[in-house]
């Protein structure tokens, strides 16, 4: 039993997940550790987030092109930011898929979307991106979730 513990602990070291042996249940007014999802739910997770990357970036796209901002340098940053992010989403999909992905995957992605967030928050676009800028927060957030990120959009 001992050796097997070992490796249930060195397991639930290598997906973030915290255990205590002699309780069962925490105490009072500790909050158990966050629950890690399987891998076909971060799965399901990583897809949504790529669909929702890429409504967003059409729509981004189509919102710039009719806005003053278009053709201008703000617009170039935006896109490289957009352009980072996005890989850096990939880089986390491809890590995944290797089985390598890891809590600094998650917070690159992280980020870089913060860049786009603060991009957003200055130049308020039209209805169809904000919304489209907020499903894809949500779903980063899901994704922080399932990998113990702590994240704050407001850093």
């Amino acid at each position: 039993w001992a050796r097997m513990r070992g490796e249930l602990d060195r397991l639930a070291n290598a997906y973030g997940v915290s255990w205590r042996w002699q309780q069962l249940y925490p105490p009072v007014g500790i909050q158990p550790a966050p629950y890690r999802l399987n891998d076909k739910q971060i799965e399901r997770l990583l897809r949504n987030s790529e669909r929702a990357a890429n409504t967003f970036r059409r729509s981004l796209d189509e919102s710039l092109d009719r806005s003053r901002l278009d053709g201008s340098s703000r617009e170039d940053n935006i896109n490289q930011f957009v352009k980072e992010f996005n890989d850096a989403l990939k880089l986390l999909r491809d890590r995944f898929d290797g089985h390598t992905s890891i809590a600094g995957d998650v917070e690159s992605v992280l980020m870089r979307a913060m860049r786009i967030d603060d991009f957003m928050r200055r130049h308020p676009l039209d209805r169809r991106v904000q919304r489209d800028w907020s499903t894809l927060r949500s779903e980063l957030d899901q994704l922080s979730q399932s990998y113990n990120v702590a994240w704050n959009w407001n850093n």
